[in-house]
């Protein structure tokens, strides 16, 4: 714009210089008017196309400032999204290692009522002397072998065990070398029977051993063998040598009875042998030993009697 007024400018100069030649101030006069017009509408254009410039200058100022206003708004959302997204992820794995904290506790105390219970499982069906399993486990466990054989027809053998002349051990030897007989025997009886077998202690000086799928051939056999066993064994206690002899009665349950009845059949197979001299096998009879006896309690008695001689 600067480079235009300038030629104006010098048109005009020589406008000038070529009118004092020929004289026609007329003409130079409407020449200088012209020209002046068109510099103040130069000027008057230029002053507008300042001011809008100015203007557009500053609504494109304003527009920037309205957008960085905009970013700083719009950044600041996102620092307030992010801390809130933090703490949210913070709350969150708190209250996991919180939760992990709990069930491992949980998991503890789970873990040690379960020992609690298992020890009390064992209390209420084990003899704390040898570890067997009590009468309160046997007639469970016989029960169980009687409901199988209710299925599959398979029968299982009773041995009924008691320890020849054991008073006079405890009188000999006093109630630690009896107890010592009784723990020997057990380990003993459980080491010489098969895996499913199961070693009970029935009471006092008696064992209960049950032999699941056995028959009689079978139990009469792993009687004599258990009865052989214990009978030529040195038991030594406190440097003493104790002689002990064991006596069985067999009872097979190969068809439908009560399980008192079994019970009683070997039970009453182990009185014959004790009547008979002791450290042998018995086998009992059905018919014979499940009669009804006039006194069960001269029954017990007459054992004790037998065993004491």
């Amino acid at each position: 714009m600067k480079y235009l007024i300038i030629c104006m400018l010098l048109v005009l100069s020589l406008t000038s210089f070529f009118c004092e030649e020929t004289k026609d101030d007329e003409y130079i006069e409407k020449l200088s008017s012209s020209v002046l017009k068109d510099l103040a509408q130069m000027k008057q254009d230029l002053i507008e196309e300042y001011r809008n410039n100015k203007e557009i200058y500053e609504l494109e100022l304003a527009h920037d400032k309205l957008l960085l206003s905009r970013q700083k708004i719009i950044m600041r959302y996102y620092i307030i999204i992010f801390i809130l997204f933090v703490i949210f992820i913070s709350i969150v794995l708190y209250q996991i290692r919180m939760a992990n904290k709990s069930n491992r506790k949980l998991e503890k105390v789970n873990e040690e009522l379960n020992k609690a219970n298992s020890q009390l499982r064992k209390l209420a069906t084990t003899d704390p002397l040898t570890n067997l399993s009590n009468r309160r486990d046997m007639l469970a466990k016989i029960e169980y072998e009687q409901q199988r054989f209710d299925r599959n027809g398979k029968p299982f053998v009773l041995l009924m065990a008691d320890v020849d002349d054991f008073k006079l051990i405890n009188d000999k030897y006093g109630h630690d070398g009896g107890d010592f007989v009784l723990k020997s025997i057990a380990v003993q009886m459980k080491s010489l029977v098969r895996k499913q077998d199961i070693v009970g202690r029935w009471g006092g000086e008696e064992f209960l051993l049950l032999l699941p799928d056995t028959d009689l051939e079978g139990g009469k056999a792993l009687a004599d063998k258990i009865q052989n066993n214990i009978s030529m064994t040195p038991y030594l206690f406190s440097k003493n040598k104790i002689p002990v002899t064991i006596t069985f009665g067999v009872a097979v349950y190969d068809r439908k009875m009560i399980i008192d009845n079994c019970i009683k059949i070997a039970d009453r197979a182990l009185y014959r042998g004790k009547r008979k001299g002791k450290n042998c096998v018995v086998v009992g009879e059905f018919e014979k030993d499940t009669r009804d006896y006039s006194s069960e309690l001269f029954f017990k008695n007459d054992i004790n009697s037998v065993d004491s001689e």
